[in-house]
């Protein structure tokens, strides 16, 4: 807020393991005009993007944020950008490449000018594997300890999140429970999020996809004044029904 911009983060599913993983989404008004299967605002934990643009690549991590970097060649294979505290190495595979950030590695398999993470570990080589549909869209990510979340999609928004756990005894994937569903609007803004005890909060939005409230489970309301409009907001004011 100390900006005027309006970082919004939830967390609505974990995935425990050796490399634990969290389900999140980030809602940032800087982001009001990309839509990455939320809704126009929203980032996820598994929204990151990886693009080559002339001489440099350009990393967008799950919360949005844009990490630049000389593209790695096979003369110079690892590149580090001190300010983000990150570095970005060729693979084995001519066809991959690492971004490294903090403790996790994130594996992207390159086609052509864009990547799609593949893979995330950890120092010690515990990872976690994700796996795309035919129109490239994330629809499962799993641990090495037989737990998965699938993704379900609507067209190109993400419905539900589901949680299924590996029974080794029947040899299968046996669905455990919806771990969070999504609903929107006609403009495809994300306006209901309801979580595995039937807990729902909501969101409402101005016409450029500007949030406006947030409405708890427990009835609490929150609301945002602005000034300018769309990705250019500040927030001036955030208040409650509470006060």
């Amino acid at each position: 807020m100390a900006t005027g911009e309006e970082l919004l983060s939830l967390t609505d599913g974990h995935l425990i393991g050796l490399l634990p993983f969290e389900w999140q989404r980030l809602y940032r008004t800087a982001a009001v005009e990309t839509h990455v299967g939320l809704g126009y605002g929203w980032s996820h934990s598994l929204s990151h993007q990886l693009t080559v643009a002339g001489d440099e690549i350009i990393w967008r991590d799950g919360e949005g944020k844009l990490t630049r970097f000389p593209r790695p060649t096979e003369q110079l294979s690892a590149i580090t950008n001190r300010m983000a505290k990150s570095a970005a190495f060729l693979g084995s595979d001519k066809q991959q490449m690492i971004i490294a950030s903090g403790e996790r590695f994130y594996t992207f398999k390159m086609r052509g000018d864009s990547g799609l993470l593949t893979s995330i570990k950890d120092q010690y080589d515990h990872s976690l594997s994700i796996t795309y549909d035919r129109q490239h869209r994330p629809i499962r990510i799993s641990t090495e300890t037989n737990l998965r979340f699938e993704l379900v999609y609507t067209d190109d928004l993400i419905t539900q999140v589901d949680l299924y756990a590996y029974l080794a005894e029947q040899d299968e994937w046996q669905f455990v429970q919806t771990q969070v569903s999504y609903g929107y609007n006609a403009q495809s803004q994300l306006i209901s999020a309801t979580n595995a005890s039937g807990e729902t909060e909501r969101y409402t939005y101005d016409t450029q996809h500007v949030i406006q409230s947030r409405e708890l489970a427990g009835g609490a309301v929150f609301r945002w004044e602005w000034q300018g409009e769309g990705k250019d907001v500040r927030a001036v004011r955030q208040y409650s029904n509470l006060t």
